[in-house]
């Protein structure tokens, strides 16, 4: 078995792996750095496969396949989950409305994302697909977001399998089971290692704290903000809310409300849907002419895109309650460096219609990531226990520090370079 990585290795955001394995060439994920007119591709861009695997939503998952389609003539398929489809087509959408609002070309256009569709095969977990060459692929649930999958392929042959995490996540969550854990024996695993450096804590106690620190913002009259990611983060912390009886009123906006109504299409991929339904009915969901009169005469909770405060309607609540006095914000993910959510921790200040705007409110960070920590990526690693590990998707220093902790636990692990090609 072949494996080239494209560009995937050690940047967080640029995740494409080709395995190729006797006559069948697959490519594992088709992810972009997605930042307007310096987005990154896979390099070199991966124009021929005989498929496309995609293990969930996420631009830096999925991002490239526009492209890939649009200039490929062959009827290429991807592979993902049911609920991946959809929401890879919604995040797609998007990227074209962000870029075009920037005045820069997106690109791919309108007519590349309606010819998606017809390349899909969507694949339920745990229903194996055998390629025409008898190479075995069977999807696992990743514990990520909604549909996200790690990859397992079966050689035709005697090779061992190989499983590609894709994003994991090994502890539950409101939404979903942690990481489905296979029984083969591995031969080859790729692991992402986004928080290979660094633990998440205690999610039920995360919780409670966050709730406690909601209840009593509302208490003493302030209405809290909550910038989200519109797919996970967005559909967790409603049912955060409901789960942990905070009654107040609580209004879901932005892109946010798409995914919410896509979330409920597929109920059978969460952990508890019921639950998920009745968070989901206590929410109010907001219109743009209903936006501008919320939350100043009493104190409410507005879960809002964009989750790194870079567009979308967070924006004018922050420019609008800040006025007030009588706000806080919560942010409750990573805020990349750089970004309008970066800058608000560092300085307090924001970038709104291209101007600083001092904002004058208490901001407090929550670490609900979707990934797996330090201790969940070793735990990971032991139980599959495979011949050899390639540690992937995360900075420079998660990568190497990973993959040598991981050699003096035992494990043949190494951190490939961008472009590096191994034989396993």
């Amino acid at each position: 078995m072949r494996l080239e990585f494209l560009g995937a290795a050690r940047e967080v955001g640029r995740s494409c792996v080709r395995v190729t394995t006797g006559e069948l060439e697959v490519l594992l994920d088709a992810g972009i750095k997605f930042a307007g007119k310096n987005t990154a591709f896979p390099e070199p861009e991966p124009l021929h496969a005989d498929a496309v695997v995609v293990s969930h939503c996420h631009l830096d998952h999925s991002g490239f396949l526009p492209k890939f389609f649009s200039s490929n003539n062959r009827k290429t398929p991807y592979m993902c989950t049911p609920p991946s489809e959809p929401l890879i087509e919604f995040l797609l959408q998007d990227t074209i409305k962000i870029t075009e609002s920037r005045k820069q070309k997106p690109y791919f256009g309108a007519r590349d994302l309606r010819n998606l569709p017809r390349f899909c095969h969507p694949m339920a977990y745990r229903r194996p697909y055998v390629f025409f060459e008898g190479t075995e692929l069977e999807l696992l649930d990743a514990g990520h977001v909604l549909g996200s999958a790690q990859a397992l392929i079966r050689p035709k042959g005697k090779d061992k399998p190989l499983l590609y995490s894709g994003d994991i996540k090994l502890v539950q969550s409101k939404m979903h089971l942690g990481a489905d854990i296979p029984s083969d024996e591995i031969g080859t695993l790729l692991v992402e290692s986004t928080y290979a450096l660094r633990e998440h804590p205690d999610r039920p106690t995360l919780e409670r704290q966050f709730c406690a620190d909601v209840h009593n913002a509302l208490a003493d009259g302030y209405s809290v903000l909550v910038p989200s990611f519109a797919v996970g983060r967005a559909q967790e912390l409603l049912m955060i809310l409901h789960d942990n009886n905070v009654r107040a009123q609580v209004y879901l906006d932005g892109m946010a409300q798409s995914a919410t109504e896509l979330a409920m299409e597929y109920s059978s991929y969460m952990r508890d849907a019921r639950s998920f339904r009745e968070a989901v009915k206590m929410v109010h969901f907001v219109s743009e002419e209903k936006r501008r009169r919320i939350g100043e005469n009493s104190p409410c909770i507005i879960v809002a895109t964009a989750g790194m405060l870079e567009g979308g309607p967070i924006l004018s609540y922050v420019k609008r309650l800040s006025k007030t006095g009588k706000l806080k914000i919560f942010l409750t993910g990573f805020q990349v460096p750089g970004t309008n959510g970066r800058k608000l921790v560092e300085t307090g200040v924001l970038r709104i219609d291209g101007k600083p705007f001092k904002v004058n409110a208490e901001v407090r960070m929550y670490d609900f990531s979707a990934h797996a920590g330090r201790d969940e990526l070793f735990d990971y690693v032991e139980q599959i226990n495979p011949e050899k590990v390639f540690c992937m998707h995360g900075e420079a220093e998660s990568c190497f520090t990973f993959a040598e902790q991981l050699k003096q636990r035992g494990f043949d692990a190494v951190a490939p370079e961008p472009g590096s090609v191994h034989e396993v």
